[in-house]
């Protein structure tokens, strides 16, 4: 008998402990799967903060030939994207409440400022009666 309860002992603390260490393992890997996205989309965030200082660049030369009368030409492209967060969108919300709230709002921003000139490069090209449209702002 004592055998028995010896190894139902065993086999219910097996149990328990595999169920504890099942609910930390998957606690675990949920956090590092939050920690590695997050460093990503650190990474490319930073990569996009990088260039700032060139579209400041090229935003007040542009400015300047509009100011002048100046012919200005911006082609059209296809709309880059965030690789890194339009894979893990879905996945923002592992960052914890206040953090996608942050990531979503400088992504949206980014969005905004390629749709707008992307908006500006179409509309660059001619105003209905064939004049250059950008050359007239001033």
């Amino acid at each position: 008998m004592a055998d028995v309860s010896a190894t139902v002992i065993g086999f219910a603390g097996v149990l328990a402990g595999g169920y504890f260490n099942n609910f930390f393992a998957e606690d675990y890997k949920r956090f590092r799967d939050s920690q590695a996205l997050a460093g990503a989309l650190a990474g490319e965030l930073k990569s996009h903060g990088e260039a700032i200082p060139l579209l400041k660049n090229m935003l007040t030369l542009l400015h300047g030939r509009a100011k002048t009368g100046g012919e200005l030409s911006l082609r059209e492209m296809p709309a880059p994207g965030s690789p890194i967060f339009e894979a893990n969108a879905e996945s923002i919300g592992k960052l914890g409440p206040e953090l996608a709230n942050g990531v979503a709002y400088v992504y949206e921003q980014i969005r905004a400022f390629r749709v707008v000139m992307s908006m500006l490069a179409r509309q660059s090209k001619r105003l209905p009666n064939g004049e250059p449209r950008l050359s007239r702002m001033k």
